[in-house]
């Protein structure tokens, strides 16, 4: 009897460490993925960063606006939400048709299809 108990304590063990390794091999997979999707949003924000310094450079050359009127309007836009956090939350938009609340960066209804106006910046 205990040659058969000392048999499937065996094969129990041998069940868990092919267990074990599955779990590290996920958990390196989706390691190697975070790590390409951080990679992937660094460079989309050093993109967008030129991009807003690009266009910022522009406005200021020709509508001579400063950039002390720049930082006041990004602080008014932040309060608008009524925190002062350095983002802008949009609330959710209703659908003029069935009435019903969701994202505004959704193009139409989540629920009925409904066509509606964006948020270009949500």
């Amino acid at each position: 009897m205990s040659g058969g108990l000392s048999f499937y304590m065996s094969m129990a063990a041998h069940q868990d460490a092919g267990v074990a390794r599955t779990k590290a091999v996920d958990a390196k997979t989706q390691s190697t993925n975070t790590a390409l999707e951080l990679r992937t949003l660094r460079s989309q924000f050093f993109r967008t960063q030129l991009a807003c310094e690009a266009l910022w450079s522009l406005v200021q050359e020709r509508l001579e606006l400063t950039d002390e009127e720049l930082r006041d309007r990004m602080a008014q836009l932040d309060l608008e939400d009524g925190v002062a956090d350095g983002r802008r939350k949009h609330p959710p938009q209703s659908c003029p048709r069935c009435q019903r609340t969701f994202g505004r960066h959704w193009m139409q209804c989540l629920y009925c299809g409904e066509p509606v106006q964006g948020d270009a910046f949500a």
